[in-house]
């Protein structure tokens, strides 16, 4: 069997570890990043947002009265069969963390952390990364009366979390977003927002880490070594790696990866679906939309729209989401915006499993003396992608002590 040896292993080549990968690749240290298929999990056909709105922990009262759609299974939660009974579990301990004011005093600090990654990637941009971020903010889009002005009262109270919003009639809707129909109620826009190409992103983000020199190895985990504190080594179908320092990176799949390295990490797998239709030179949308009576998001490419939504536990491994759910979803986003219609009746549908915590709150800290969990992100793992890199290269630092050498550049 073939020897690797680096400094550090990261294992799991999503954005999360492509980010943690290029943050210590440019300041030299030497990176393997273990990983089959890497940029094409959760990273690849979400949304694509970067969203500091979106800071309220899914771990709140709201979230759970809305979970009780799960018993008509047409809400935006959904169970699908099989359901383990480690799901059921996680949905326990989920509930308990919706008690009130916790989700709240949790806000603050996750709109700071979110702020700060999206200025992250501007400082990316500023190294010659080509991330192609649209900065034109995320209009949640209301058809029922009641529904928008309750958002009005839910974005009224994210203002002391320190998120900006807009309110906008009819009218003003009509002329920033001129293919959106006009039998609304308003729209609340949150102007900090911006949306991007998921997989492009990813992918951009690993080539610059390889850039700075980090390593790339498509094979897949099936074993690591572990001596009282210490990691030793893991193994791949074809190789033993050794390094002073790991990483898991996991997403949804970091309870059973971290069961490999004597970690339980309460991360389950929340699937999220999407459709993704070609639009060449695509026009019909500025920004990225929330139908918000119906929970999905409306996200236009150069030369697509992507439409998401959804939160389906359980059929972990299925192959794929099903047709009467991507149809469904389809039927909810014309409604905001009918020209959808006129775009190819097929699409590419997709289903990714987000890592999802009990709490709402990713996991970003050492788990054992040289082993350094960046799981369970949630919705926002796009969004959070350079603050884990960063915080990750700094809590190796302490594991490794100080760089061999100074950061690099290209």
């Amino acid at each position: 069997m073939e020897l690797d040896t680096s400094d550090v292993i990261v294992v799991g080549g999503g954005i999360i570890g492509s980010c943690i990968a290029y943050y210590l690749a440019r300041e030299g240290r030497d990176v393997v990043v273990l990983d089959p298929a890497p940029g094409e999990g959760a990273s690849y056909g979400n949304a694509g947002m970067l969203c500091p709105s979106y800071s309220l922990p899914m771990a709140n009262p709201d979230s759970l009265l809305a979970g009780l759609s799960i018993l008509t299974g047409r809400g935006p939660v959904t169970f699908r069969r099989p359901v383990p009974a480690r799901t059921l579990l996680w949905m326990a301990r989920f509930a308990l963390a919706c008690r009130p004011g916790r989700a709240w005093r949790e806000a603050a600090s996750l709109h700071d952390l979110t702020t700060r990654s999206v200025e992250l990637y501007d400082e990316m941009i500023a190294d010659g990364l080509d991330l192609e971020l649209r900065p034109h903010g995320w209009t949640y889009v209301f058809h029922n009366e009641g529904e928008y002005h309750a958002h009005i009262r839910f974005a009224e109270r994210l203002v002391d979390a320190g998120v900006r919003h807009e309110l906008l009639d009819r009218d003003a809707l009509a002329a920033r977003e001129p293919n959106v129909a006009r039998d609304v109620a308003g729209a609340v826009v949150y102007p900090d927002d911006r949306n991007m190409d998921p997989g492009r992103t990813t992918r951009v983000v690993a080539e610059a880490a390889e850039k700075y020199g980090a390593r790339f190895v498509k094979e897949r985990l099936v074993g690591a070594e572990r001596h009282g504190g210490r990691i030793t080594k893991v193994w791949s179908d074809h190789r033993e790696l050794r390094a002073g320092a790991f990483v898991l990176a996991t997403g949804a799949a970091s309870h059973s990866v971290g069961r490999c390295f004597g970690v339980s990490l309460p991360v389950e797998a929340g699937h999220g679906l999407s459709l993704t239709l070609s639009a060449p030179n695509q026009q019909l949308l500025t920004g990225a939309l929330m139908a918000g009576d119906a929970h999905v998001v409306i996200s236009p490419g150069a030369n697509y729209v992507r439409i998401t939504s959804g939160m389906e536990f359980g059929a972990h491994g299925a192959p794929g989401p099903l047709p009467a759910a991507i149809s469904r979803m389809r039927h909810l986003a014309e409604v905001t915006v009918p020209g959808l219609r006129d775009l190819p009746r097929d699409g590419e549908s997709w289903r990714g499993a987000r890592p999802m915590t009990p709490t709402g709150v990713p996991i970003v800290r050492p788990v054992a003396e040289n082993l350094i969990a960046a799981v369970g992100h949630n919705t926002q793992g796009m969004t959070l992608g350079p603050i884990a890199g960063r915080t990750v290269a700094e809590q190796v630092d302490s594991v490794l002590g100080p760089r061999r050498t100074n950061p690099i550049t290209y």
